[in-house]
Protein backbone atom coordinates (compact mmCIF):
# COMPACT_ATOMS: atom_id res chain seq x y z
CA UNK A 1 0.00 0.00 0.00
CA UNK A 2 2.77 2.60 0.88
CA UNK A 3 4.58 1.36 -2.38
CA UNK A 4 1.38 2.22 -4.30
CA UNK A 5 1.31 5.73 -2.59
CA UNK A 6 4.98 6.49 -3.23
CA UNK A 7 4.36 5.61 -6.90
CA UNK A 8 1.29 7.62 -7.02
CA UNK A 9 3.10 10.25 -5.35
CA UNK A 10 6.36 10.35 -7.96
CA UNK A 11 3.36 10.25 -11.20
CA UNK A 12 2.21 13.19 -9.77
CA UNK A 13 5.64 15.07 -9.35
CA UNK A 14 6.29 13.84 -13.13
CA UNK A 15 3.06 14.97 -14.48
CA UNK A 16 3.02 18.33 -12.41
CA UNK A 17 6.85 19.13 -13.66
CA UNK A 18 5.93 18.40 -16.93
CA UNK A 19 3.11 20.99 -17.20
CA UNK A 20 5.11 23.49 -15.51
CA UNK A 21 8.15 22.94 -18.11
CA UNK A 22 5.70 23.38 -20.53
CA UNK A 23 4.19 26.47 -19.22
CA UNK A 24 7.84 27.50 -18.57
CA UNK A 25 8.52 27.16 -22.44
CA UNK A 26 5.27 29.18 -23.43
CA UNK A 27 6.44 32.10 -21.51
CA UNK A 28 10.16 32.10 -22.98
CA UNK A 29 8.71 31.50 -26.53
CA UNK A 30 6.54 34.25 -26.30
CA UNK A 31 3.26 32.63 -27.35
CA UNK A 32 0.17 34.44 -26.31
CA UNK A 33 -3.15 32.65 -27.24
CA UNK A 34 -5.53 35.37 -26.63
CA UNK A 35 -3.40 37.67 -28.67
CA UNK A 36 -5.31 39.07 -32.44
CA UNK A 37 -2.57 39.20 -35.03
CA UNK A 38 -2.50 40.48 -38.44
CA UNK A 39 0.08 39.61 -41.56
CA UNK A 40 1.56 42.10 -43.82
CA UNK A 41 4.57 41.47 -46.44
CA UNK A 42 7.56 43.10 -47.16
CA UNK A 43 10.03 43.10 -49.70
CA UNK A 44 13.92 43.99 -48.53
CA UNK A 45 16.90 43.44 -51.46
CA UNK A 46 19.59 42.15 -48.27
CA UNK A 47 17.91 40.40 -44.86
CA UNK A 48 21.13 40.31 -42.69
CA UNK A 49 20.67 36.41 -42.04
CA UNK A 50 17.01 37.59 -41.00
CA UNK A 51 14.60 33.92 -40.18
CA UNK A 52 11.26 32.18 -39.08
CA UNK A 53 10.93 34.17 -35.70
CA UNK A 54 13.38 37.02 -35.96
CA UNK A 55 11.33 40.01 -33.87
CA UNK A 56 9.07 42.84 -35.81
CA UNK A 57 9.22 46.01 -33.90
CA UNK A 58 6.90 49.07 -34.18
CA UNK A 59 9.05 51.95 -33.15
CA UNK A 60 11.47 49.98 -31.31
CA UNK A 61 8.86 47.91 -29.24
CA UNK A 62 8.10 44.23 -30.32
CA UNK A 63 5.15 43.89 -31.80
CA UNK A 64 5.40 40.59 -33.58
CA UNK A 65 7.28 38.67 -35.59
CA UNK A 66 8.41 37.24 -39.54
CA UNK A 67 6.33 34.21 -39.86
CA UNK A 68 7.56 33.28 -43.33
CA UNK A 69 10.97 34.19 -45.72
CA UNK A 70 10.22 33.58 -49.54
CA UNK A 71 12.95 33.38 -51.87
CA UNK A 72 13.05 35.33 -54.67
CA UNK A 73 11.92 34.50 -57.98
CA UNK A 74 14.54 33.66 -61.06
CA UNK A 75 14.55 37.46 -62.39
CA UNK A 76 13.39 39.06 -59.17
CA UNK A 77 15.93 40.41 -56.77
CA UNK A 78 13.81 40.88 -53.20
CA UNK A 79 13.35 38.90 -50.58
CA UNK A 80 9.63 38.67 -49.45
CA UNK A 81 9.10 38.57 -45.67
CA UNK A 82 5.48 37.54 -43.96
CA UNK A 83 5.73 39.81 -40.68
CA UNK A 84 2.95 38.60 -38.23
CA UNK A 85 1.82 41.33 -35.50
CA UNK A 86 -0.52 41.96 -32.90
CA UNK A 87 -3.70 43.60 -34.32
CA UNK A 88 -3.58 46.49 -32.43
CA UNK A 89 -0.54 48.07 -34.29
CA UNK A 90 -0.96 51.53 -35.92
CA UNK A 91 0.80 50.92 -39.29
CA UNK A 92 -0.45 53.60 -41.78
CA UNK A 93 -0.11 52.96 -45.50
CA UNK A 94 2.96 55.58 -45.63
CA UNK A 95 4.81 53.49 -43.14
CA UNK A 96 8.01 51.67 -44.03
CA UNK A 97 9.67 48.54 -42.72
CA UNK A 98 13.71 48.25 -42.53
CA UNK A 99 16.30 46.24 -41.77
CA UNK A 100 18.15 47.51 -38.33
CA UNK A 101 20.12 45.99 -35.58
CA UNK A 102 20.19 46.77 -31.61
CA UNK A 103 23.88 47.95 -31.93
CA UNK A 104 26.15 47.84 -33.71
CA UNK A 105 26.93 44.15 -33.11
CA UNK A 106 23.25 43.04 -32.51
CA UNK A 107 20.80 40.99 -33.68
CA UNK A 108 19.00 41.99 -36.53
CA UNK A 109 15.32 42.70 -36.92
CA UNK A 110 12.77 44.18 -38.69
CA UNK A 111 11.70 48.24 -37.85
CA UNK A 112 8.63 49.38 -38.91
CA UNK A 113 8.24 53.71 -38.57
CA UNK A 114 4.70 54.92 -37.36
CA UNK A 115 4.28 57.09 -40.64
CA UNK A 116 2.20 60.52 -40.93
CA UNK A 117 -0.73 61.23 -37.99
CA UNK A 118 -2.88 61.68 -40.67
CA UNK A 119 -2.36 58.17 -42.90
CA UNK A 120 -5.05 55.55 -43.28
CA UNK A 121 -4.26 52.32 -41.86
CA UNK A 122 -2.71 49.86 -43.63
CA UNK A 123 -5.37 46.86 -43.71
CA UNK A 124 -4.55 43.61 -43.34
CA UNK A 125 -2.24 41.45 -45.46
CA UNK A 126 -1.03 44.80 -47.64
CA UNK A 127 2.29 45.59 -48.57
CA UNK A 128 4.54 47.85 -46.55
CA UNK A 129 7.17 49.16 -48.91
CA UNK A 130 10.94 48.78 -48.20
CA UNK A 131 13.36 51.46 -46.99
CA UNK A 132 16.72 50.79 -48.26
CA UNK A 133 19.59 51.03 -45.40
CA UNK A 134 23.20 51.24 -45.20
CA UNK A 135 24.03 48.45 -42.65
CA UNK A 136 27.19 48.11 -40.70
CA UNK A 137 28.33 45.04 -42.95
CA UNK A 138 28.04 47.08 -46.38
CA UNK A 139 30.02 50.17 -44.37
CA UNK A 140 32.89 48.02 -43.25
CA UNK A 141 32.79 46.84 -47.10
CA UNK A 142 32.62 50.90 -47.96
CA UNK A 143 35.50 51.58 -45.84
CA UNK A 144 37.86 48.45 -46.70
CA UNK A 145 37.47 49.88 -50.58
CA UNK A 146 38.18 53.32 -49.61
CA UNK A 147 41.33 51.98 -48.04
CA UNK A 148 42.44 50.59 -50.96
CA UNK A 149 42.00 53.38 -52.98
CA UNK A 150 43.47 55.48 -50.43
CA UNK A 151 46.74 52.98 -50.56
CA UNK A 152 46.24 53.28 -54.16
CA UNK A 153 46.87 57.40 -54.00
CA UNK A 154 49.40 56.81 -51.58
CA UNK A 155 51.68 54.57 -54.05
CA UNK A 156 51.18 57.15 -56.86
CA UNK A 157 52.05 59.96 -55.22
CA UNK A 158 55.48 58.43 -53.51
CA UNK A 159 55.93 57.44 -57.45
CA UNK A 160 55.27 61.19 -58.40
CA UNK A 161 57.73 62.41 -55.54
CA UNK A 162 60.73 59.70 -56.49
CA UNK A 163 63.87 61.10 -57.22
CA UNK A 164 63.45 62.54 -60.91
CA UNK A 165 60.53 64.07 -59.79
CA UNK A 166 62.24 65.55 -57.14
CA UNK A 167 64.74 66.78 -59.11
CA UNK A 168 62.46 68.22 -61.49
CA UNK A 169 60.48 69.81 -59.00
CA UNK A 170 63.59 71.52 -57.74
CA UNK A 171 64.59 72.89 -60.79
CA UNK A 172 60.97 74.78 -61.27
CA UNK A 173 61.44 76.01 -58.00
CA UNK A 174 64.77 77.17 -58.44
CA UNK A 175 63.93 78.83 -61.84
CA UNK A 176 61.14 80.69 -59.89
CA UNK A 177 63.47 82.05 -57.47
CA UNK A 178 65.75 82.92 -59.77
CA UNK A 179 63.01 85.18 -61.74
CA UNK A 180 61.96 86.50 -58.34
CA UNK A 181 65.26 87.94 -57.56
CA UNK A 182 65.74 89.34 -61.15
CA UNK A 183 61.84 91.23 -61.06
CA UNK A 184 62.07 91.94 -57.52
CA UNK A 185 61.83 95.56 -57.82
CA UNK A 186 59.29 95.35 -60.41
CA UNK A 187 57.09 93.18 -58.01
CA UNK A 188 57.87 95.58 -55.69
CA UNK A 189 56.29 98.33 -57.60
CA UNK A 190 53.57 96.45 -58.64
CA UNK A 191 52.81 95.92 -54.86
CA UNK A 192 53.06 99.45 -53.94
CA UNK A 193 50.80 100.81 -57.10
CA UNK A 194 48.54 97.95 -55.84
CA UNK A 195 48.39 99.55 -52.72
CA UNK A 196 48.20 102.84 -54.19
CA UNK A 197 45.17 102.17 -55.95
CA UNK A 198 43.55 100.14 -52.89
CA UNK A 199 43.91 103.27 -50.59
CA UNK A 200 42.03 105.60 -53.77
CA UNK A 201 39.57 103.16 -54.38
CA UNK A 202 38.43 103.50 -50.23
CA UNK A 203 39.29 106.94 -50.63
CA UNK A 204 36.66 107.16 -53.74
CA UNK A 205 34.32 104.52 -52.00
CA UNK A 206 34.08 107.07 -48.72
CA UNK A 207 33.55 109.97 -50.70
CA UNK A 208 30.51 108.14 -52.84
CA UNK A 209 29.40 107.36 -49.45
CA UNK A 210 29.35 110.75 -47.93
CA UNK A 211 27.84 112.14 -51.49
CA UNK A 212 25.03 109.82 -50.63
CA UNK A 213 24.01 110.47 -47.33
CA UNK A 214 24.57 114.30 -47.74
CA UNK A 215 21.88 114.37 -51.04
CA UNK A 216 19.78 112.11 -49.38
CA UNK A 217 17.23 113.96 -48.35
CA UNK A 218 17.20 115.76 -52.33
CA UNK A 219 17.27 112.31 -53.81
CA UNK A 220 14.30 111.33 -51.58
CA UNK A 221 12.35 114.90 -52.54
CA UNK A 222 13.44 114.24 -56.12
CA UNK A 223 11.49 110.64 -55.76
CA UNK A 224 8.33 111.77 -54.48
CA UNK A 225 8.44 114.57 -57.32
CA UNK A 226 8.74 111.88 -59.57
CA UNK A 227 6.36 109.68 -58.56
CA UNK A 228 3.81 112.76 -58.30
CA UNK A 229 4.39 113.42 -62.15
CA UNK A 230 4.08 109.79 -62.87
CA UNK A 231 0.55 109.83 -60.93
CA UNK A 232 -0.16 113.19 -62.76
CA UNK A 233 0.72 111.77 -66.01
CA UNK A 234 -1.24 108.51 -65.48
CA UNK A 235 -4.18 110.87 -64.87
CA UNK A 236 -3.78 112.87 -67.82
CA UNK A 237 -3.20 109.96 -69.69
CA UNK A 238 -6.83 108.50 -68.55
CA UNK A 239 -8.58 111.89 -69.30
CA UNK A 240 -7.28 111.57 -72.51
CA UNK A 241 -8.09 108.41 -73.15
CA UNK A 242 -11.52 109.11 -71.85
CA UNK A 243 -11.75 112.31 -74.07
CA UNK A 244 -10.40 110.39 -77.37
CA UNK A 245 -13.92 107.77 -76.64
CA UNK A 246 -16.51 110.67 -76.22
CA UNK A 247 -15.06 112.15 -78.99
CA UNK A 248 -15.77 108.83 -81.11
CA UNK A 249 -18.76 108.03 -79.65
CA UNK A 250 -19.46 111.75 -80.69
CA UNK A 251 -18.41 111.28 -84.35
CA UNK A 252 -20.59 108.21 -84.34
CA UNK A 253 -23.91 109.73 -83.23
CA UNK A 254 -23.45 112.15 -85.34
CA UNK A 255 -22.37 110.59 -89.00
CA UNK A 256 -25.72 111.13 -90.58
CA UNK A 257 -25.41 114.89 -89.65
CA UNK A 258 -21.69 114.93 -91.21
CA UNK A 259 -23.13 112.98 -94.29
CA UNK A 260 -25.39 115.72 -94.79
CA UNK A 261 -23.20 118.77 -94.28
CA UNK A 262 -20.81 116.49 -96.83
CA UNK A 263 -23.93 116.53 -99.46
CA UNK A 264 -24.46 119.95 -98.62
CA UNK A 265 -21.22 121.36 -99.65
CA UNK A 266 -20.66 118.96 -102.99
CA UNK A 267 -24.30 120.46 -104.10
CA UNK A 268 -22.33 123.88 -103.26
CA UNK A 269 -19.29 123.31 -105.30
CA UNK A 270 -21.61 121.50 -107.99
CA UNK A 271 -23.54 124.85 -108.07
CA UNK A 272 -20.61 127.45 -107.64
CA UNK A 273 -19.12 125.51 -110.37
CA UNK A 274 -21.78 126.17 -112.52
CA UNK A 275 -22.15 129.65 -111.51
CA UNK A 276 -18.88 130.59 -112.35
CA UNK A 277 -18.70 128.31 -116.06
CA UNK A 278 -22.09 131.01 -116.55
CA UNK A 279 -20.23 133.77 -115.84
CA UNK A 280 -17.22 132.97 -118.26
CA UNK A 281 -19.62 132.54 -120.73
CA UNK A 282 -22.01 135.16 -119.83
CA UNK A 283 -20.09 138.08 -118.42
CA UNK A 284 -23.13 140.52 -118.79
CA UNK A 285 -25.34 138.84 -116.80
CA UNK A 286 -23.40 140.39 -114.05
CA UNK A 287 -24.79 144.06 -115.37
CA UNK A 288 -27.88 142.81 -117.10
CA UNK A 289 -30.53 140.84 -116.08
CA UNK A 290 -31.16 139.38 -119.63
CA UNK A 291 -29.23 138.96 -122.67
CA UNK A 292 -28.45 141.92 -124.75
CA UNK A 293 -31.29 142.29 -128.21
CA UNK A 294 -29.69 141.36 -131.31
CA UNK A 295 -28.66 144.39 -134.02
CA UNK A 296 -30.27 143.89 -136.77
CA UNK A 297 -27.99 145.63 -140.31
CA UNK A 298 -30.59 147.51 -142.43
CA UNK A 299 -30.16 147.26 -145.78
CA UNK A 300 -28.68 149.86 -148.10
Amino acid sequence: MNYRLQEVKVGLMVVFSLLLFIFFIFIISGIDFKKETVTYTTRLPYVGGLEVGTPVRFGGVKIGKISSVIFPEENAKTITLVLEVNAKTPIKKDSKAYLTSLGLLGEFYIEVNPGSPDAELLPSGGMIPALRTTTFTEISNLMGNMAVSAETTIVRINKMLGVENQKYLTGILANIDQIMGANARHFEQLLANMEALSRDFVRITSRLDTLIFDNELVTKRLMSHLDSTLIESKNLLTQTRNSLQSLDDMVLSNSDTYQSILNSLERSTYNFEEFSRSIRERPWNLIRKSEPKPRFIPDK
